[in-house]
């Protein structure tokens, strides 16, 4: 695939060991031919 790098930033709610619920965000670099398709398969590893 001859596509490009995008950097995909995704914000989420984790909880820690003590059952507090924190907002992370944490940043993927993915190879794509569009920023759609980045997103795309951002959302498929996610889910």
């Amino acid at each position: 695939m001859s596509g490009m790098w995008y950097e995909c930033k995704v914000k989420y709610r984790k909880t820690d060991e003590t059952g507090t619920q924190k907002v992370t965000t944490e940043a993927f670099l993915v190879d794509a031919l569009s920023y759609t398709e980045a997103e795309s398969r951002i959302n498929e590893g996610l889910y």
